[in-house]
């Protein structure tokens, strides 16, 4: 009766749980708030009369204009009540690379007070440089590290690993008899080696006449 889900689907559910947690750490709100925090502090120095910092700071800002629509579509798909694939953990990567490429630039440009733990204080705005810095640093780390995202999308979604693996296979195939194949091939494990092993007793041995 305490049972949740069906039987066996435990990894099934606690995928799916990953899922939401990716949602939430992809929320733009961190983004956003930190791309408010630099507005004021360029305005504050005088920075929007820098063209190459104009042009850095629209492109954080299209990076997170892209991000929020990119949440919306997820959040959408689960307000309707469908499913999300392994390719929400591009919006967690997204979400934390562009907090820390925001909050890095904040550090930047606030030059030698960028290493004040203390709200600078520029005119009338406040602006938590450090603080804003030092929260960017984890986001990266928890709700599974980015690393391990990339891995989920390359292998799950863009099938880089699969690709990768196939062409091995095949170069092997072209070398080495069956036999040899298995040997080369320790990391191969569950169908893949039993369909190797079924290939190496059913053709002849390397360097055997073959009949006909």
């Amino acid at each position: 009766e305490n049972l949740v889900g069906e039987p066996n689907r435990g990894w099934t559910m606690a995928k799916a749980l990953l899922g939401f947690e990716r949602i939430f750490v992809g929320n733009p709100r961190m983004c956003s708030y930190a791309l408010n925090r630099l507005r004021l502090l360029a305005e504050s120095l005088d920075a929007f009369t820098d063209a190459a910092f104009t042009a850095r700071y629209n492109k954080h800002r299209l990076d997170v204009h892209d991000l929020a629509a990119s949440f919306e579509r997820y959040a959408g798909i689960l307000k309707s009540g469908g499913e999300i694939g392994s390719d929400v953990s591009f919006l967690k990567i997204w979400a934390t690379e562009t907090y820390q490429r925001i909050t890095e630039e904040m550090v930047e440009l606030a030059g030698d007070l960028g290493s004040y733990r203390d709200d600078l204080l520029l005119g009338n705005n406040k602006v938590d440089v450090m603080n804003q810095f030092l929260g960017s640093r984890p986001s990266t780390i928890y709700g599974g590290s980015n690393e391990i995202q990339r891995n989920i999308l390359a292998k799950q979604v863009l099938d880089i690993a699969l690709a990768q693996f196939k062409v091995q296979i095949r170069f092997i195939e072209a070398v080495f008899p069956p036999s040899v194949q298995i040997a080369f091939t320790p990391h191969i494990t569950g169908s893949a080696r039993h369909q190797l092993h079924q290939a190496a007793c059913a053709r002849p041995a390397f360097g055997a006449p073959v009949e006909g």
